[in-house]
Order: C-alpha cells, then structure tokens, then sequence
C-alpha cells in the first residue's frame, strides 16, 4: 500500500534490535481479519543493528517502512516518526515483541466508529514467555493500561503535540499519563494482545 493512501486504521510497529521476533509480529498485523486496503502497516526501526532491517526489506510494499540511521535513535524517536507518517483516522502502536490476535483490528475499530465519545479503546492482554510464547497471565487493559495496543483516533496525538514537537520532547510514559487524565478511553474485556514478558514485569503487568 502506498504510504499516501487514506486508511481507516495504521499499525506501528515500533522495533529495535527485535529481528528475532519482528518478522511474527508484523505476520499478525498482515493477517488482520480486516479490509487490506483499509488499514497500513508502519515498522519504525531505531537503527537497529541486527537483522531486523533484511526482514523489513523482505516484506516490500506490504508495509511502510520508518527507517531511523542514527545510531543515537531511540525506541522514542521511532514511534514518534512512525505516527506522523501513519495516515489512519485511528492509531495503534505495537512493540516488535508482541502480537495481535486476528480479530483484534476489526473489533477495535468497529467500536471506535459505534462510540464517537471514546478517544480511544484498550483491551486486555496476554502476558507471554519470551521463550516459549506461553501464556503466563491474563491482565486487565483497564487496571493496568498501556499504550501498546491501544487503538487511538488520530486527534490524541495531534492535541499531544506528536507532529510539532521534536522527537525528545515525548515519550510513551508521559503520552500515557496525559492520556490518562485527558482523555475517555473505552476498554474490551478481551484478550487480543500478546505482551512479551520483559525482565523485571510482574505477572500482573507491572514492572518489577
């Protein structure tokens, strides 16, 4: 899809040095249960220096490229410039090391255009073995938020200042702190998100 065609919904990805997982990540973007032509697949890449960018390549006009060289870029810096690329009415940004259940684009969407007073939608989420994959606990999207996975419209990060403000003047804590006290977010009990257990993640979804 060309990075200027007009699309419901923009997925970005947002990676560095996660080639170990990115290529199964940006497969379960691809394979929403959802209009191809209706929804894009950003990968904003902070200057990794793994394989991450042969499988960026190797996915050609299926996705949109956000290639970041200096090797000062910061995950930040990444999600900054894949947003004000991204052309969807609605946002959602992703981690290289998580995925997304089929359905969860098209439920997520289709919610956001039935409740126009929602400024965004958040569901609940897998937390997963880095290893294995397997599950090791369900959390609530709405105890405990987080900005991945999360479909927003597009205006949040417009008032957020995403598209003026140089990359280093955000960040996803203070962008998820601002949203939370501005902001109606709804929220599905379902759990269409798989988050990678990180080092220090308790297993209800906090840092350790």
């Amino acid at each position: 899809m060309s990075p200027q065609s007009a699309v419901d919904v923009s997925i970005v990805i947002i990676n560095q040095n996660q080639g170990v997982f990115l290529e199964r990540c940006i497969r379960s973007c691809l394979a929403q249960t959802f209009p191809g032509r209706f929804h894009q697949v950003l990968v904003a890449d902070a200057a990794s220096q793994d394989f991450s960018r042969e499988i960026i390549r190797s996915y050609g006009n299926q996705i949109v490229p956000v290639l970041l060289d200096d090797p000062a870029s910061r995950l930040t810096d990444a999600a900054v410039a894949g947003i004000r690329l991204a052309n969807g009415r609605f946002l959602m940004p992703v981690r290289a090391q998580d995925f997304l259940s089929d359905y969860m684009v098209l439920v997520q969407t289709i919610w956001l255009y039935q409740n126009q007073e929602d400024d965004g939608i958040s569901v609940d989420y897998w937390l997963v073995d880095p290893h294995s994959d397997a599950k090791i606990r369900r959390v609530s999207g709405q105890k405990h938020p987080r900005p991945h996975g999360t479909m927003y419209r597009k205006e949040v990060f417009l008032k957020e200042g995403v598209y003026e403000s140089t990359p280093h003047a955000w960040s996803v804590e203070r962008f998820q702190q601002r949203v939370a006290e501005k902001y109606r977010i709804g929220y599905l009990p379902i759990p269409f998100y798989r988050f990678q257990q990180d080092a220090g993640e308790r297993a209800d979804g906090a840092a350790g």
